[in-house]
């Protein structure tokens, strides 16, 4: 029987991962986060990179480029993760024992609205 794949709808690691970066922190997926992917058999998350209110508008784009920024530094200092573009990457990192880490931004691609009775 083929293991679970767990995949974490939605984890807010690159905004934390700029403000533990700004304090010289390193390595914060591996640090923080790992043991307990592992622990949930998560295979892959979603990252959004969210721009919190405080910077919009006039800030938002330099905001949202710094906290992406954080992410992809983190991820070089962490071989347990890989940056998952496409499906394919997907298979690849969990075959290589990896979490794909996937990009989100913006609102979510399928909303439920309940029906008007």
């Amino acid at each position: 029987m083929k293991p679970v794949r767990i995949v974490d709808l939605h984890a807010d690691f690159p905004m934390d991962m700029a403000r533990r970066r700004a304090k010289g922190e390193h390595q914060i997926l591996e640090r923080l986060h790992l043991a307990k992917l592992r622990k949930g058999n998560v295979t892959a998350v979603i990252v959004p990179i969210w721009v919190e209110s405080a910077y919009k508008p006039d800030h938002a784009l330099k905001r949202g480029l710094h906290i992406a920024d954080a992410l992809l530094q983190d991820l070089e200092e962490s071989p347990s993760f890989q940056l998952a573009l496409n499906h394919q990457d997907i298979l690849d990192a969990e075959r290589e024992g990896k979490i794909s880490l996937i990009l989100g931004a913006g609102r979510p691609a399928v909303v439920c609205k309940p029906k008007r009775t």
